[in-house]
């Protein structure tokens, strides 16, 4: 089966590439990419006039739920979710229950992704049994069972074993993801601790909390020679830590993700308990640090930190589960944040989505559209303008802040190892029909 995606504006950042082409696809690998490419009789033809044609989005942190916590999201609907976002292919954290600390677990996600997910889905499994920081997982026979890195997320409190883990995955050349936070100095804050925290009489977590252990996981790092990446960055002095160790040749990156460039923590003040994430949405210096990183490349990846928690768990400030979805909005916010202002070149901020992730977790022939690559493709509508409704999402969990905001601009159609999973904002059932709309 062949398919011919025709006259789009082709943006592929690895290639450097930003032109007028056609991109044909013939079993699930793109063959070329060139203009004016003929169809021949049998050839699937998708009308890109006016679209942007990118590698298919890539996002590196992504909390699935599954298995354990279905009643929030489950595979089948986190993958919906990013493809409707422009994502074709995720991550699942190791945040389930049981645990993703071992090759049994990781085979199991693999193979039921296949079945059941529209995107293609990659592992992550914890560094330490059961992410309680204590043992150092069986990290030899995770990466035989196909992990793409290693990440508790949650912080490893105990540097002894962070640093035996280090030794042994600088080994195994794999890298490290790290939830960068000293739980004693957060002291168990529910938000940014500032002007706001003390309105509402909630207990602040301070600046200080990520920066004092970002710098002890990166002296580690330097240390053991592993490639430590760092989650979440959330606030000027952690960009200016990563800056430094970068400028020393230290095998660090970082990533970001749109809400912590997109609010601030008076947010919890608007929306309440979806607004409530960790890290906490910071000040406006802090929003500002983030955008600065990601202009000089401090900051290398824009990740979603997609936190799905249902509607009865985040009721209450004092209480509620933090995180927030961002599998759908992400790419929006990209273009408002960082495009239309100037901080990224749309080529710039594709790159942080495609090229940058795969480059990062080696994923080979994805993130570009080079002939031979896998055939994972995005097309965007610049021009398209929606808003964000808890009906339209596909995300089995609503928990946004962004309900009811206008964004211009969507993923419109996703293509995944060269088969049609969402054309024009319709998802395609393997059967060929429609099944329901993507607003």
């Amino acid at each position: 089966m062949k398919m011919l995606i025709r006259g789009g504006r082709v943006i592929d950042p690895m290639m450097k590439t930003d032109a007028k082409l056609d991109v044909l696809i013939e079993n699930a690998t793109i063959v070329a990419v060139e203009a004016e490419i003929p169809a021949d009789d049998g050839t699937q033809v998708i009308d890109a006039s006016g679209k942007i044609v990118a590698p298919g989005f890539i996002d590196c942190h992504s909390h699935l739920r599954d298995p354990g916590y279905t009643h929030r999201e489950t595979l089948a609907t986190g993958s919906r979710a990013a493809s409707a976002g422009g994502f074709t292919s995720i991550t699942s954290m190791a945040n389930t229950e049981p645990c993703t600390d071992t090759p049994e677990a990781v085979t199991a996600i693999l193979e039921r992704s296949r079945r059941e997910c529209v995107t293609n889905v990659f592992v992550m499994a914890a560094i330490t049994r059961d992410r309680k920081g204590r043992q150092v997982s069986d990290l030899a026979g995770l990466q035989r069972a196909g992990v793409i890195a290693f990440g508790d997320d949650v912080p490893c409190e105990n540097a002894e074993v962070l640093h035996q883990a280090f030794r042994q995955g600088a080994k195994l050349d794999m890298p490290f993801a790290l939830n960068c936070e000293d739980t004693a100095l957060a002291g168990g804050g529910r938000m940014n601790e500032g002007d706001v925290s003390r309105r509402l009489g909630l207990k602040g977590r301070p600046n200080i909390a990520e920066a004092a252990m970002l710098a002890r996981d990166i002296v580690i790092a330097a240390m053991t020679g592993v490639h430590a990446h760092v989650l979440h960055l959330s606030t000027k002095e952690g960009v200016e830590i990563i800056r430094f160790a970068k400028a020393k040749g230290i095998n660090v990156t970082t990533e970001s993700t749109p809400h912590h460039f997109t609010l601030t923590d008076e947010a919890v003040l608007d929306v309440g308990p979806n607004a409530m994430i960790g890290p906490p949405l910071r000040r406006r210096e802090d929003v500002e640090a983030i955008k600065e990183g990601l202009r000089d490349g401090t900051i290398d990846i824009i990740g979603t930190d997609h936190a799905p928690h249902a509607a009865n768990e985040k009721k209450d400030l004092a209480t509620c589960n933090l995180g927030l979805i961002g599998l759908e909005t992400a790419f929006a916010q990209m273009l408002e944040q960082l495009v239309e202002p100037g901080v990224l070149t749309l080529s710039e901020a594709i790159a942080k989505v495609t090229a940058a992730p795969a480059d990062l977790y080696r994923l080979s022939r994805r993130g570009m559209l080079k002939p031979g690559s896998h055939a994972d493709v995005t097309l965007i509508d610049l021009g398209r303008t929606w808003t964000v409704k808890a009906e339209d999402l596909q995300s089995k969990s609503k928990n946004t802040p962004y309900l009811g905001h206008v964004y211009k601009g969507q993923a419109v159609t996703t293509i995944v190892g060269g088969n049609l999973i969402m054309e024009n904002r319709r998802f395609i059932d393997r059967a060929g029909g429609v099944d329901r709309r993507a607003t």
